[in-house]
């Protein structure tokens, strides 16, 4: 719980790559395992955390200040006001003394003379034997509640005072004083996320084709041999090179079938231009198998930004291999 370092060190990189794991995982709410030892755990992100060796907190709150994650207290537990820890060692005292040499007890009625008073004042040796009267007693008594007692002054008190003990800088301090802080879930925005996943993905497609010298059209449309003009999410040139990006979009409501036959429509009708289709991959890819592409089209379906970017490289390579006199360069 002694994270107070700021978030502004969570890269943009690590924040797009982020997106990605959370769509591709399906997951819908990051919630917390508490332990005492290491503080609150996300389990259902503990592989990206990993892999990127940063901290959790870190991560899900730059991304809920972004609007991505929904943050809602999950818990609350008291931690050390001096480091945050969650170790921490409980005990009670003697509200009177401050000893800690206190038990708690029964408080007993014997109904035969109707004396009452703690389980302590009636134990005489291995019997309860009623301090008023004094008849053993055996079931003939009734308990009322409990009280705590000193057994170093005798007070007699039905709460003790509770201190901590921090077991990671020792601090000592009462409740009072004790931090009570709140451990948080994150609901996914799934609709936010959508869209900023596949701009992350343009966006990294786009540097790759200016690193490899291509210009840029505006707006992204070709005409084809029909006529028709086609629109893409990025249209770029490179001498007699052309290629067209278009990205499938799960969160708009297309359906991923309608798009590829859509795309393979477009290649049909267009010759001057190498087509891609992005897709980010999830469960829904398994039909890709049952889909042939065209002479002038490709698929690339990635998992992450990283696998996207290599995947992409390879593409303009062997574009650019095929061209007259050209070749790639990274």
């Amino acid at each position: 719980m002694s994270r107070t370092a700021s978030i502004v060190d969570i890269s943009s990189t690590i924040l797009d790559d982020f997106i990605l794991f959370i769509l591709q995982n399906k997951i819908d709410k990051i919630e917390p395992i508490v332990s005492p030892a290491t503080g609150p755990i996300y389990p259902k992100i503990q592989p990206f955390l990993s892999k990127y060796r940063i901290d959790a907190i870190k991560l899900l709150e730059k991304a809920a200040k972004m609007g991505l994650l929904k943050r809602e207290v999950y818990d609350k537990v008291i931690t050390c006001p001096k480091c945050g820890s969650l170790r921490l060692i409980a005990r009670l005292h003697c509200p009177r003394c401050g000893s800690k040499n206190i038990e708690s007890a029964r408080i007993l009625v014997h109904e035969l003379c109707g004396y009452a008073g703690i389980e302590l004042d009636f134990k005489k040796e291995e019997e309860l034997v009623c301090p008023n009267c004094g008849r053993p007693i055996d079931e003939d008594y009734q308990v009322l509640g409990e009280l705590f007692s000193c057994l170093d002054c005798g007070h007699r008190f039905p709460v003790p005072d509770v201190k901590f003990e921090c077991a990671e800088c020792k601090e000592g301090f009462e409740a009072q004083k004790a931090r009570y802080a709140p451990i948080y879930s994150y609901e996914i925005i799934p609709e936010k996320l959508g869209v900023i996943a596949k701009r992350v993905a343009l966006r990294n497609v786009k540097e790759i084709l200016v690193e490899h010298g291509y210009k840029l059209e505006e707006p992204p449309v070709i005409t084809g041999i029909s006529g028709i003009t086609h629109r893409f999410d990025i249209i770029g040139h490179k001498g007699d090179n052309k290629v067209a990006i278009s990205h499938f979009d799960a969160f708009s409501g297309e359906n991923l079938q309608s798009h590829i036959l859509n795309v393979l429509g477009k290649s049909t009708d267009i010759r001057d231009a190498k087509i891609i289709d992005l897709i980010s991959a999830d469960a829904s890819t398994d039909g890709l198998r049952l889909f042939s592409t065209g002479e002038n089209q490709s698929i690339i379906v990635y998992k992450t930004l990283e696998e996207l970017r290599e995947k992409f490289r390879e593409e303009i390579k062997k574009l650019e291999s095929l061209s007259p006199g050209g070749s790639s360069r990274e």
